[in-house]
């Protein structure tokens, strides 16, 4: 219910010592059936819609028994089974009550994370990725070869030349033979931060220009990373937190990618406000999102 205007369980909320009374109203921005009870059949039917239990393509290890998992991969899960789907997040959150029947809400989303898979889906693109990088390739695409985009080198100024030896050529989890390429490919760059000219010069045909404009790639590459020093973060991807024991990656997140669904947050972080149990539902939307942007 909302005490004194914030979310929360009355079990666990302390009543203000102050000499004012206290004002407790049922959840804002749900149908009240009577008194402070209010109707969480919209909630729950969004929560069911993510469809919150796992499923797979192969039968379990051993049948009758749970699904084994490691201690890292359980560790993934903290933050999102503490959730008691309590509805103080949702019903805190402007753009559900806006869009009640289309935003599932923080809630569900939460739920929602949960449930990816990193071995069969996430893991071997970011290996074919971190394997063209090391190699000074970037604009990886699975709907081109690379025979036919001849990519040009990661680095984009000199400047970051120091910050990316450090990250690449540095990195013990990467193959002697790949950060040997890589620290060549740097030795080769021109010691000017002329964009125009580095790009000339970062082409492997002669054509430059030509395939510059023929496959024109993103160029937004590691340049974070790299200014950290941490391209190790990319492979290990300790921002995404799912549930190894889940098959069906790709049809989870194609049924949550819809402008209301899953985009109507903003993450001004009023669930993260009002969760009683100290989780971070924002985080974990965020963490769809950037799911979807490399599925």
């Amino acid at each position: 219910m909302n005490m004194d205007g914030d979310n929360g369980l009355a079990c666990l909320t302390k009543i203000s010592s102050a000499s004012s009374a206290s004002t407790v109203s049922p959840l804002p921005h749900m149908f009240v059936i009577k008194d402070l009870v209010v109707d969480m059949t919209n909630f729950y039917s969004q929560y069911k819609s993510v469809e919150p239990w796992l499923k797979r393509k192969d039968p379990p290890p051993q049948q009758g028994k749970e699904i084994p998992q490691t201690k890292a991969d359980r560790a993934k899960l903290d933050g999102m089974y503490e959730c008691i789907l309590c509805a103080c997040c949702s019903t805190s959150c402007p753009s559900y009550w806006w869009n009640p029947e289309e935003y599932l809400g923080p809630a569900a989303l939460l739920h929602a994370n949960r449930l990816p898979l990193w071995g069969t889906l996430i893991k071997p693109k970011l290996n074919m990725f971190m394997h063209l990088q090391a190699r000074g390739y970037h604009g990886v695409s699975e709907k081109r070869n690379l025979r036919d985009h001849k990519r040009r080198l990661l680095a984009e100024k000199y400047e970051l030349r120091g910050k990316l030896y450090k990250a690449v050529c540095r990195d013990p989890d990467l193959p002697l033979d790949m950060r040997e390429k890589f620290r060549y490919k740097l030795s080769k760059l021109p010691r000017n931060s002329s964009m125009t000219r580095l790009r000339n010069r970062c082409i492997f045909t002669g054509r430059s220009r030509a395939v510059y404009k023929k496959f024109r790639m993103s160029r937004i590459v590691f340049r974070t990373l790299a200014n950290k020093g941490e391209l190790t973060g990319v492979k290990k991807a300790s921002w995404w937190i799912q549930d190894s024991r889940d098959q069906f990656t790709k049809e989870r997140l194609d049924a949550i990618n819809d402008e209301f669904k899953l985009y109507r947050c903003h993450t001004i972080k009023n669930c993260t406000h009002a969760c009683p149990k100290g989780l971070n539902p924002a985080k974990q939307i965020d963490t769809i999102k950037k799911l979807q942007l490399d599925a």
